[in-house]
């Protein structure tokens, strides 16, 4: 998981916000522990840390986020569509955007996440553990949409 990331990710080392797990920051790291309640054998895998009260992080099992202070997870397995994605590239200057990901019942979960370069760190994380969750919705969405694209 950790090489489909790198091996579709460019310029990591400009990412601002955006750090694979093992290559966080320890603090981050720290922080994201506290606030995540990960399970033995869940590991936490690239995370988008725009500040204390908005952030997601991507683990083996789920996606925690926190949009406005709010925190909250849903577990891969259970999201049926990406809603929403604005800005990926950042035009304009915008360093943040927001998925908004729906689960059948209708609960949408909004994960910010870092635009431009980072913003294939958060592409690759979802869709590579929908792949191997055997729930590709996302990766299929992501792919027709950006199919042909330099993203």
């Amino acid at each position: 998981m950790f090489a489909q990331i790198q091996q579709h990710s460019m310029k990591m080392d400009e990412w601002l916000h955006t750090r694979l797990w093992d290559s966080g920051f320890p603090d981050v790291n720290e922080k994201l522990s506290l606030n995540c309640s990960m399970e033995a054998e869940e590991l936490p895998v690239l995370y988008s840390y725009i500040d204390a009260e908005n952030w997601t992080l991507f683990t083996t099992r789920r996606v925690f986020h926190s949009y406005e202070g709010k925190a909250d997870f849903v577990f891969v397995a259970e999201i049926f569509k990406e809603t929403q994605s604005r800005n990926f590239k950042g035009y304009g200057g915008q360093r943040v955007d927001f998925i908004q990901l729906e689960t059948e019942e209708k609960v949408l979960h909004i994960c910010p996440f870092e635009t431009g370069y980072a913003s294939m760190g958060t592409l690759y994380a979802l869709s590579s553990l929908q792949r191997v969750l055997g729930s590709d919705t996302i990766y299929r969405i992501w792919a027709r949409r950006f199919a042909g694209r330099d993203v």
